[in-house]
């Protein structure tokens, strides 16, 4: 029993000497916690406040494109909500790692630290080709404005359809120098992106090519008669006859005893069209 008592003063001494170490450790680390806790907090609330920051100067730049775009409403540039909050988001979390990265280095947090350190030496090439993309994305929304009023001001019905493939490939092209400036290997994906749009390419260019026929035939069944028609004139075609108002690239508006009639161009060149001049006692025709 002696033995017994001993061993258990001797367990007891041991306990409160580890303990008192414990308690001596942790409260000398006890101002490290605090400047931790501390600098989390302060970096959350510059996190927010940057955040808010970023989210009034992109209203602003929005507020500025529209009044350099405002004489053209067929060209517009705007933030969307969904790109100002994920730029919000990226200056939130930027801020946010930096105090994480401080905080772990006064907690004296070393492994966590080094690796955030690790982080943050990739940050600058993560955030260059992140800015390159919203860049390019900005600028796809630009030219498919200005593809889409140059195509419609020359009568071309498929306008949307070619700004939107510019739109595309104009932010395909800064996705893949966005990745080439973070770091990563874009070699399989120019050889991919490539493929792809050469098959876009043929097939948009298919597409608009058997869809242009009429176009194409209106336009030049129009310049083969302008020589010929002129507004005034009293011409009938097939069961048609009517005063010439107006000729356009494509087609000729006719007045007649039933309202206007707009004559594709292609009809001048397939069928017969009979020119009747008041000063002519034959009528003029042409195949």
């Amino acid at each position: 029993g002696e033995i017994l008592m001993i061993q258990l003063s001797d367990w007891i001494e041991q306990w409160g000497a580890v303990t008192n170490d414990l308690s001596q450790a942790f409260i000398l680390y006890v101002p490290h916690l605090v400047g931790a806790i501390v600098v989390l907090f302060l970096g959350w609330a510059v996190a927010r406040l940057g955040q808010i920051i970023v989210t009034r100067l992109a209203g602003t730049l929005n507020r500025v494109f529209g009044r350099l775009f405002a004489k053209n409403q067929r060209i517009r540039i705007r933030l969307t909500d969904g790109a100002i909050n994920v730029v919000g988001g990226v200056v939130f979390w930027v801020i946010i790692v930096l105090a994480l990265t401080a905080a772990a280095k006064i907690a004296k947090l070393d492994v966590f630290a080094q690796w955030l350190d690790r982080m943050l030496a990739y940050l600058p090439s993560l955030l260059a080709g992140g800015l390159i993309a919203f860049i390019g994305y900005l600028a796809a929304k630009f030219i498919r404005d200005i593809v889409t009023v140059t195509f419609s001001m020359v009568g071309t019905e498929r306008a949307q359809i070619l700004g939107i493939v510019a739109q595309s490939a104009t932010f395909l092209v800064a996705i893949v120098v966005g990745l080439d400036q973070a770091g990563i290997d874009v070699g399989f994906i120019i050889t991919l992106v490539g493929i792809l749009v050469a098959a876009i390419a043929a097939s948009f260019a298919l597409a608009f090519a058997l869809g242009s026929q009429t176009f194409v035939a209106n336009l030049i069944g129009v310049y083969q008669m302008q020589n010929y028609l002129r507004p005034g004139q009293e011409v009938r075609l097939d069961d048609v006859q009517g005063e010439i108002l107006d000729l356009s690239t494509t087609s000729v508006v006719l007045a007649t005893e039933k309202g206007r009639v707009l004559l594709p161009g292609r009809l001048l060149s397939e069928e017969t069209l009979t020119l009747l001049t008041p000063d002519s006692d034959d009528d003029q025709q042409r195949d």
